[in-house]
């Protein structure tokens, strides 16, 4: 069997009512005061919506398409997954040579996924060789100085700086890892909680460049080497809205530092994954959906966490992992988070902007994730210009 097909993801529905899903008004939210939790839960919903619009644009303008037999065809095959037990499920994997481990939604949805691209080759709907996801996919998962309890206004230093290269290429796989311990300056003495947690210890730290020195050497790594930015495409990936949101953006406040460009968007990877495998399987026991933290991610794919946990460089392989396995099954991986900076990007840190903590970070809308993608496309097509131009001279 050939590697698997990049697409846009869809849900079932999409199957056979792809152009109802363009044309119907957004279901209204009832007033009401929400929980923090439910506001991120409707910022999902959302999400969701905007991820079934760029999935049936990605897919090719729908001209009289309503009526295709294709979709009658998929959506009966998605009606006989659905009623498949896990074992079933698994069996049907392996015998089209698919990745069998997951609980049921992640392997129901490698299914869906799997035939939804055969039936549109075979229809003529599909390219075979599109990949839709950007180049490269850069995941960080920085640690940070702690306090068992962290005192209010406590200044967090990064002290590990893990990146790791994952190209979206067919297959996915991991390209390059950037990584380097840095000397904290404001708290130099790591805590016994903050050794124990991350498992560096004072002297690895002590030996070590500053941060400014480290950020240098990754942006050489990532704009240089790898030519993230001119030559390829790619997007920050991380755990969460805390690396960028609080550690990098303070970080730079310490050092009255410009907050770089590479930082202002990024993959959460907890609503993409979310988004993308649906069902309750990493669910908390509340009565509320949760978004899945790593672990969870881990798990509803059948994957042991390799590693320390909280070793920056062993949380961002596994990152990685989760992440690989989720292009492999046909996700769209699209910069879902940003930052909102105000005022001067270099401004020092004050008691109040210490308390604020997150809420300079907001969730990015469909249309300005296209627009990121087609600024860093436009880039490329310069740069292939450029490149030619200098080949001919």
């Amino acid at each position: 069997m050939e590697g698997p097909i990049m697409i846009y993801s869809m849900t079932d529905k999409e199957s056979r009512d792809i152009l109802k899903a363009l044309t119907r008004s957004p279901k209204k939210v009832k007033n009401r005061t929400m929980s923090s939790e439910n506001q991120e839960n409707l910022v999902l919903e959302r999400s969701d919506q905007e991820n079934r619009m760029s999935s049936a644009s990605a897919m090719g303008e729908y001209q009289n398409t309503q009526s295709h037999p294709v979709y009658s065809a998929i959506s009966f095959i998605n009606g006989q997954i659905n009623r498949m037990d896990l074992n079933d499920l698994k069996q049907k994997c392996k015998q089209n040579n698919l990745d069998c481990h997951g609980k049921r939604e992640a392997v129901k949805r490698r299914l869906k996924e799997y035939y939804k691209a055969q039936k549109l080759i075979e229809a003529g709907l599909l390219e075979p060789s599109v990949n839709r996801n950007v180049d490269y996919f850069v995941v960080i998962d920085f640690e940070a100085t702690c306090e068992e309890r962290n005192p209010p206004g406590y200044q967090h230093e990064i002290i590990e700086f893990p990146a790791v290269l994952v190209s979206s290429a067919d297959p996915p796989h991991i390209v390059d890892i950037f990584h380097a311990y840095c000397k904290p300056t404001i708290n130099p003495k790591l805590s016994e909680f903050c050794r124990t947690l991350t498992g560096i210890e004072q002297s690895l730290v002590d030996g070590s460049q500053t941060f400014s020195e480290v950020h240098q050497q990754f942006q050489v790594w990532l704009h240089e080497k790898h030519q993230c930015g001119t030559k390829y495409s790619y997007s920050i990936v991380t755990d969460g809205p805390f690396d960028m949101g609080r550690f990098l953006f303070l970080q730079t406040q310490h050092l009255r530092a410009e907050y770089p460009d590479y930082g202002l968007y990024w993959v959460n990877l907890r609503k993409c994954f979310a988004n993308f495998y649906k069902g309750d399987f990493y669910s908390s026991t509340s009565s509320h959906q949760k978004l899945p933290g790593l672990q969870d991610m881990l798990y509803s794919l059948e994957m042991e966490f390799q590693g320390q946990p909280h070793s920056g460089l062993d949380d961002a392989r596994n990152i990685a992992r989760v992440l690989i396995r989720l292009i492999s099954d046909r996700a769209f991986v699209r910069t879902n988070e940003k930052i909102v900076l105000t005022g001067n990007r270099n401004a020092h840190p004050t008691p109040h902007n210490y308390h604020a903590r997150l809420q300079s970070v907001t969730a990015v809308t469909r249309k300005e994730a296209e627009a990121i993608y087609k600024s860093q496309k436009q880039a490329k097509n310069s740069f292939k210009e450029q490149d030619a131009l200098q080949a001919d001279a």
